[in-house]
């Protein structure tokens, strides 16, 4: 029996160098940019054109880097066990919505399982050593085929912008997933209707406000201490500032 390790980016590949088994590193950041696209092709085209508009990536790199790696997951056998290495932030929620809806398509019978920190905090993986990594991974929760088709709606309701869809499906789970429901509502206060700024915008420039050296690294401390749950990396942080300024 087949097993496959899909883990949530190189610094977690690094953390399990030593562990033996068939890894795949999801490198992407679903949490912005065009998500749309009816197939998986589709989709990563539209994201390609995203990152080589905002981050001037090449076709090359996306391709070695992203499309080479996700597209493994549709490569996965039939009777497999799939170990998901996500964690419970919004960055890293999307992803693994997208990840678990690619599995879901193939239709195949395969374990499915989550893997998420032992420590209860937004910090996820990288707070842990090996030894705490390795009983993350005894802890690990197996999805039913239930959880599985909500989680996969819950992507669709992303990619849609369906808020009632989101919600909807965050509470039919019968097994809770961190703070799913509160990461769906930071999700969906990132675009108000009666105000010019979202939750993290109005954050990020209250942070600016308040610190005597409202520098770069300042505000991104500052950020990941306060709104954690929307575990944006500092290339999320740096465009909201430039859209403030």
């Amino acid at each position: 029996m087949k097993e496959y390790h899909i883990l949530n980016g190189d610094c977690l590949k690094d953390q399990l160098q030593n562990l033996d088994a068939e890894k795949i590193v999801f490198r992407e950041c679903l949490v912005e940019g065009n998500t749309q696209g009816n197939s998986l092709e589709e989709i990563l085209g539209n994201r390609f054109s995203f990152f080589e508009k905002e981050y001037y990536v090449t076709a090359e790199e996306y391709h070695q880097k992203s499309i080479l790696e996700i597209s493994k997951i549709t490569q996965v056998e039939e009777e497999a066990k799939v170990y998901l290495w996500f964690e419970n932030d919004l960055f890293c929620q999307v992803n693994f919505w997208f990840a678990i809806h690619t599995l879901f398509q193939l239709e195949k019978n395969i374990s499915v399982f989550l893997v998420s920190s032992i420590k209860d905090s937004w910090m996820g993986f990288g707070a842990l050593n090996y030894d705490e990594l390795l009983q993350s991974f005894e802890n690990k929760k197996e999805l039913s085929k239930t959880n599985q088709e909500m989680l996969a709606k819950m992507w669709m309701g992303f990619q849609k912008s369906d808020w009632t869809e989101l919600r909807t499906n965050a509470k039919k789970l019968n097994s809770k997933i961190g703070q799913i429901e509160a990461v769906v509502e930071a999700h969906i206060e990132r675009f108000p209707t009666d105000k010019k700024y979202g939750r993290p915008e109005e954050s990020i420039q209250k942070i600016m406000q308040d610190l005597d050296d409202p520098s770069f690294p300042n505000v991104f401390r500052a950020f990941c201490k306060t709104e954690g749950i929307y575990g944006f990396g500092d290339s999320q942080v740096k465009r909201i500032m430039e859209k403030i300024n």
